[in-house]
């Protein structure tokens, strides 16, 4: 009940829902001797309003990270997101993550691995019915730095030059071809 002060013309109170799994109708009755009047209430449930990522493309081998957001505040117990990737080999998400009761977001790490060319990842939070994604461009490491060990050198003399990536090289390498004036100097013409 509730209990409209004196002199007052109405009195706003506070109705709690709770969590459902479906769309559910209800009928609110206010009464007062012989009159009754009511409101009819939806209770829709909790929805996943999307998933964003921190970056939209890494070097695989790297990690980022991920966060999942609701449309209302998790219920009491909090609210169980479930998370799959479209190449789990590729980008590996944990199996779900919860977002604590009250709360509206949570978040959670995309482990990637390295590649040999580049993959299109789609990561997926579903709960039920309802679901988001985010989109992740896995890419394989390139060249970021290139050396000699020495920039002058007498002819016929050998020396050495260093390739770096930046990022780790997959499984069986990455290939980076090499190239000079065959007249001048002989490198191999590609390093793994």
């Amino acid at each position: 009940s509730v209990t409209v002060p004196q002199g007052a013309t109405s009195k706003s109170f506070t109705i709690t829902t709770k969590a459902v799994t479906s769309s559910q109708t209800t009928t609110i009755t206010a009464t007062r001797g012989t009159v009754s009047l009511q409101q009819t209430l939806t209770v829709t449930p909790i929805t996943i309003q999307n998933v964003q990522l921190n970056a939209s493309y890494v070097t695989g081998g790297t990690s980022l990270s991920g966060v999942v957001h609701l449309a209302a505040r998790a219920p009491s117990g909090g609210y169980v997101v479930n998370l799959t990737s479209s190449y789990p080999s590729v980008a590996k998400t944990p199996v779900s993550v919860t977002v604590p009761s009250g709360a509206t977001s949570a978040t959670f790490t995309v482990t990637t691995y390295p590649v040999p060319q580049t993959y299109f990842v789609t990561i997926t939070a579903t709960h039920g019915l309802s679901s988001a994604s985010a989109s992740l461009q896995v890419v394989p490491p390139e060249v970021s730095t290139f050396r000699l060990s020495t920039n002058r050198t007498r002819g016929g003399n050998s020396l050495t030059g260093t390739v770096t990536l930046n990022g780790k090289a997959p499984t069986g390498g990455i290939v980076v071809h090499i190239s000079a004036n065959p007249n001048l100097a002989s490198p191999a013409t590609s390093v793994v």
